[in-house]
C-alpha cells in the first residue's frame, strides 16, 4: 500500500507542476501578444494593419504546435511585404522623376556647351533649311542672313531697335538670305534641293527708309531691299513697317514687338549669348538642386525600408512559447504513465 500512498503523492506533485506549466504556458502567449502589439504601436515604420494583429492574437491563444507559429509568421510576413512594397512604390516613382530631370540636365548641358562654342547666337532653325544654307556654301554662292548684313541707325531707340526686329522676325525677313540677282538665278537653276527664303526686289525703291543702316557685306543687294522698306501703307510693292509695331507685305499684315532686340547688330548678338549662357547656366543650377532633392528622397525611403526591414525581423518569436508547450507535454506524459501505474 505504500507504493501506491507514493505513486498518489508523486502524481499530485506532477499535477501541480502540470497546472504550473500551463500557466506559465498562457503567461508567455499573454507576454508575445503584448509585445507584439507595443512593437506595432511604437516602431517607426513597422505597422501592421489593425485585422493582422487581431488574427495573430486569436491564433496565439490557440498556439499548439510550430505550425501555428509558421502560419502566424506567414501572416506577419505577407504584411511586411505589403508595407515594404508601398515604400518601394513611392521610392521607384522619386527615382523615374530623377531620371527625367537627369535627362534634362543633360540636354541643358549640351546646349550649353553649344552656344558657349558658337561665335555668336543664330536664330532657331529647322533641319532643311540649315542642310540648305551648308548646301549653297559648298556650292560657293554667298548667301547671307538679312539680320547680319544690317544695323540699327544709331539715333533709334532701345524699345524701337526690339520693335523692328519683331517685325522683321515675324514676317520671315529677319533670317531670310541676301544674295546678288545672279546667285539667285543659280540657286534656283541648280539647287532644286533648296529649302529657304530669299530677299529679292524687282529694282530700287524709293522709301529711304532710315531703321536700319548697310554692314559691309552685299551692300549693294541690301540696299535695294531697304529702299523697298516703307514706314506707310499705300506704296506698289516692297514691305511696311510701322513705327507702332504693324506691318504689311501683301496680303500678309500684322503686329510685332519684343523686349528686347537679339540678333541685328554685333553687340546685340553678343549681349543675347551672354544672356542665353546665364539663362542655361541658371537652369542647371535649378535642375541640379531638383535632381539633389530627390536623391534626398530616395535615401529617406531606403532608410525607411532598411528600419522596416530591421523592425519586422525583431518580431519577437514562438521560442518561450514552445518551451513552455514542451515542458507541458512531457508533463502530460509523465502523468499518463503514473495513470497507467496507478
Amino acid at each position: 500500500m505504500k507504493w501506491k500512498h507514493r505513486l498518489k503523492k508523486k502524481k499530485a506533485a506532477e499535477e501541480q507542476r502540470l497546472e504550473m506549466a500551463e500557466e506559465q504556458g498562457a503567461d508567455r502567449i499573454d507576454a508575445w501578444i503584448t509585445e507584439v502589439f507595443h512593437r506595432a504601436e511604437t516602431s517607426e515604420e513597422w505597422h501592421p494593419e489593425r485585422e493582422v494583429l487581431l488574427q495573430a492574437e486569436q491564433k496565439a491563444r490557440q498556439y499548439e504546435t510550430v505550425a501555428d507559429g509558421v502560419e502566424i509568421q506567414g501572416d506577419f510576413r505577407a504584411d511586411y511585404e505589403r508595407q515594404r512594397q508601398q515604400l518601394t512604390d513611392a521610392k521607384n516613382e522619386k527615382q523615374y522623376q530623377r531620371e527625367i530631370q537627369e535627362g534634362i540636365l543633360k540636354d541643358v548641358r549640351e546646349q550649353l556647351k553649344k552656344v558657349q562654342e558658337q561665335q555668336e547666337l543664330e536664330p532657331e532653325r529647322d533641319e532643311t533649311v540649315e542642310k540648305s544654307r551648308v548646301s549653297l556654301a559648298q556650292a560657293g554662292i554667298t548667301a547671307i542672313p538679312f539680320y547680319r548684313t544690317v544695323e540699327f541707325a544709331k539715333d533709334l531707340e532701345e524699345s524701337a531697335c526690339a520693335r523692328l526686329e519683331a517685325q522683321m522676325q515675324m514676317t520671315g525677313m529677319l533670317d531670310a538670305l541676301v544674295v546678288t540677282p545672279e546667285d539667285f538665278v543659280k540657286i534656283k537653276a541648280d539647287h532644286p534641293e533648296f529649302l529657304d527664303a530669299v530677299l529679292q526686289t524687282d529694282g530700287p525703291g524709293n522709301s529711304h527708309f532710315s531703321g536700319l543702316t548697310v554692314s559691309d557685306e552685299l551692300r549693294t543687294p541690301v540696299l535695294e531691299i531697304l529702299s523697298n522698306i516703307y514706314e506707310e501703307e499705300g506704296k506698289t510693292q516692297g514691305i511696311c513697317f510701322g513705327a507702332d509695331g504693324s506691318f504689311r507685305q501683301g496680303i500678309l499684315a500684322g503686329k510685332a514687338d519684343k523686349q528686347a532686340a537679339e540678333y541685328v547688330g554685333y553687340l546685340a548678338r553678343k549681349r543675347r549669348k551672354e544672356q542665353k549662357i546665364r539663362e542655361l547656366q541658371e537652369q542647371i543650377e535649378s535642375i541640379s538642386r531638383t535632381i539633389e532633392e530627390w536623391n534626398t528622397g530616395i535615401a529617406q525611403l531606403q532608410g525607411r525600408m532598411d528600419r522596416l526591414q530591421v523592425e519586422y525581423q525583431e518580431i519577437p518569436d514562438f521560442s518561450e512559447i514552445q518551451i513552455a508547450l514542451s515542458e507541458k507535454r512531457e508533463l502530460e506524459r509523465i502523468l499518463e504513465t503514473l495513470e497507467n501505474e496507478y
